[in-house]
């Protein structure tokens, strides 16, 4: 007998975000999604707007223009994909109707609403900001299973706090920590903007979002949060020429009498139980194209 499926709504499906949640929950055995709305999509079919999806199961015909309540009654979860700023109501308003959200802006990452702030704009629900759980599963999970309210952590976020949580936990470096990111132009969402454009980004590579870019904050908030580690961190993204991926360059110094050994056989040990998380055996530099649409992290320690 099968199962009862869960049953989940999309809110804001027709961008990036939203396309690759639809791609990963029409193959998951136990969801069932039953809403993907739009306003800008509202009527077009889902093959429409993300070819890839064409004859997939277990998906909404077509995008649907709904409200909060409407969305509440059609889902047990709901998952948002809206730009900052705009998911703050629609979780305030699906909350109190009992549903389980999954918020994937950064609207509620930070518990303290002056730190969110100052990376973006001004809290509307800072009582619910702080119930939040952030959603980085191979620390977190205890407090997911049990969260009605869980944030999704920032793309440049999990690429460095993965490596770092573990050997800042085990107080094996120095609080002072760089950090270059790579990331393809997919990040900056589906929206049309002339700097993102094949002719402006082709053949070239640049630093962008300096001098404070606004996921330095989550990074060093929960590095404090979750690794109990207070850093000086300095971050630097780059926008590169392909369509999606990260690559993470971290910088550290171990404190005296560690050597990358240790910090290599503490990431090892952190993450032996975690099936998303490998470590690459020495030598192995990783590579974005090695973990393109899967939920792998790939991970390596230079001396």
């Amino acid at each position: 007998m099968n199962e009862k499926r869960t049953r989940i709504a999309i809110v804001g499906a027709n961008g990036y975000t939203g396309g690759e949640l639809l791609r990963l929950l029409a193959a998951h055995p136990n969801v069932t999604v039953t809403a993907a709305t739009s306003r800008s999509q509202a009527g077009q079919p889902l093959d429409a707007v993300f070819p890839a999806l064409t004859g997939v199961d277990h998906l909404p015909a077509v995008f649907a223009d709904l409200d909060a309540s409407a969305v509440a009654e059609q889902a047990d979860v709901v998952m948002t994909c809206l730009p900052h700023g705009d998911a703050q109501d629609w979780v305030a308003r699906l909350i109190p109707a009992g549903r389980i959200v999954i918020d994937l802006s950064a609207d509620y990452r930070y518990r303290e609403a002056a730190i969110y702030e100052k990376a973006y704009q001004p809290h509307k629900h800072p009582d619910l900001a702080a119930r939040a759980v952030y959603g980085l599963p191979e620390w977190q999970r205890d407090q997911i299973r049990e969260a009605d309210l869980i944030a999704n952590p920032g793309c440049y976020p999990t690429s460095v706090l993965l490596p770092l949580i573990p050997v800042a936990r085990a107080s094996l470096i120095e609080p002072d920590i760089i950090v270059d990111s790579q990331s393809g132009v997919s990040g900056a969402g589906r929206t049309p903007k002339a700097n993102l454009l094949h002719g402006e980004v082709s053949e070239t590579l640049q630093a962008y979002g300096l001098p404070l870019h606004r996921h330095q904050s989550e990074m060093r908030w929960q590095l404090s949060d979750i690794g109990g580690f207070d850093t000086r961190l300095t971050f630097t993204p780059h926008l590169a020429p392909v369509n999606r991926g990260i690559l993470s360059t971290i910088h550290v110094r171990p404190v005296e009498g560690v050597s990358s050994s240790d910090i290599r056989a503490a990431i090892a040990s952190a993450y032996a139980d975690s099936p998303f998380i490998h470590l690459l055996p020495d030598g192995r530099a990783p590579r974005t194209d090695a973990v393109r649409g899967s939920n792998s992290v790939h991970l390596q320690v230079w001396p």
